[in-house]
């Protein structure tokens, strides 16, 4: 099993990495657990959902599947505006769309409206891409393996 230990202990010569790269992996890396944990959160209230809103279970796979179609849909879209606006602004703009879709999911009173809004929350889909690329432009492209090794690496540790 890979470990972040292994990891920084494998790093060609010594390199150590800048406080600005341990500070944007803490950040990089909180992002994507939380991401992940909320997304994969819905697998088991599934069961729930299906009774409280009165759906089959064909219906509650929209459940997933609307995030993740409006989360393809928006990555470019995404891309394209954190390009043009900054990536660290645009990253912190649709942090803030996510975390309010997330936040007004949990108390959606119909089942078109939990669809509408899961399918907002596919905005954090685009959370990683962007991140990745302002690791890429902040630090010293001899940290870029090990950022991306240890960030890739944070869901599994949780």
């Amino acid at each position: 099993m890979i470990s972040v230990s292994s990891v920084l202990s494998n790093v060609r010569g010594g390199l150590r990495l800048s406080s600005e790269a341990w500070r944007y992996l803490a950040v990089l890396a909180s992002i994507s657990i939380i991401a992940m944990y909320v997304e994969m959160v819905v697998l088991p209230s599934l069961p729930t959902i299906e009774r409280q809103f009165g759906i089959t279970e064909s219906e509650a796979s929209w459940v997933l599947s609307s995030e993740t179609l409006a989360g393809l849909a928006f990555a470019p879209i995404l891309g394209k505006l954190a390009d043009n606006y900054g990536r660290k602004r645009v990253l912190l703009a649709t942090l803030m769309v996510y975390f309010v879709a997330v936040f007004l999911t949990s108390m959606a009173p119909t089942y078109p409206i939990l669809i509408m809004l899961r399918a907002i929350q596919g905005i954090g889909l685009s959370i990683n891409p962007i991140g990745y690329t302002l690791l890429r432009e902040r630090l010293d492209p001899r940290e870029w393996p090990v950022t991306k090794r240890l960030t890739s690496l944070a869901p599994f540790s949780s």
